[in-house]
């Protein structure tokens, strides 16, 4: 029996001003490894955030993120239900006991709150836009960044999919594009074979295909959790440079 599960992503929305990560990929970046999995230090069961009743999914995907890069390098720290229902009433304005209120979020404005305000006491030093659909561009980010932030207009077949995979042809019927809904999720790996996200607190893989087809949106974050002491995130890339680098390109909207 499948657990209720809530969507909550608003269709993107775009901004000149965003910074994207394709002009800083101009610089020499070390490739990807074959596959990557930075999820591999936590439970099995990291939190729904209360996803399953309400659309609150682009703050809990920031949550979860947390918890990734926080258990690669100084111990898991655990963002609270009541942090994240509280930055989804501020991004979104719901309101507590008025389910009118609950209409969900979009990406942009949770990456902007993130950054100016904060999430579970955190903040992000700056956020970039991908290309979602650059292969590369992706497998590279998430080597980087320890995860990204994703949004996708989901099938209706995702809700009892398994393993989500593309159909044939064009996707019609139930896996036709946005025929569940918008719904925002934590990357946290990938292999030659697919993507793997955090979502409804567990861990679900994607096939390539799957990623093409229905994912519409992609933002990678520095965040100081994926760094240690020394400044240098798990995989030797010395992001104090990196947010440096970003920071002199511009503000960040």
């Amino acid at each position: 029996m499948n657990l209720p599960r809530c969507l909550g992503k608003l269709p993107p929305r775009h901004d000149p001003r965003t910074l994207r990560l394709s002009s800083y990929l101009q610089h020499d970046i070390p490739a990807p490894p074959p596959a990557r999995d930075w999820s591999e230090m936590l439970p099995t069961d990291i939190g729904l955030y209360r996803n399953d009743e309400l659309g609150d999914c682009a703050i809990a995907a920031t949550a979860h993120l947390q918890q990734v890069w926080s258990s690669q390098t100084r111990g898991r720290i655990v963002p609270s239900e009541a942090d994240v229902v509280r930055a989804y009433a501020a991004v979104s304005g719901y309101k507590l006991g008025e389910p009118a209120t609950d209409r969900g979020c979009d990406m942009l404005s949770v990456c902007n709150h993130w950054r100016r305000e904060g999430i579970a006491g955190n903040k992000i030093s700056a956020f970039v836009k991908l290309d979602h659909d650059d292969w590369t561009q992706l497998r590279i980010a998430l080597n980087l960044f320890g995860g990204l932030y994703a949004g996708a207009s989901l099938p209706l077949t995702a809700r009892s999919d398994t393993l989500w995979d593309a159909p044939h042809g064009k996707p019609r019927g139930d896996a036709a594009i946005g025929s569940w809904g918008g719904h925002t999720m934590a990357v946290v790996g990938y292999s030659r074979l697919g993507v793997c996200f955090v979502t409804w607190g567990q861990r679900r893989w994607a096939s390539w295909p799957w990623w093409m087809t229905y994912v519409d949106e992609c933002y990678a974050a520095i965040d100081e959790q994926w760094v240690s002491a020394d400044d240098r995130a798990p995989n030797g890339v010395n992001l104090a440079a990196l947010e440096r680098d970003l920071s002199a390109i511009g503000d960040l909207t």
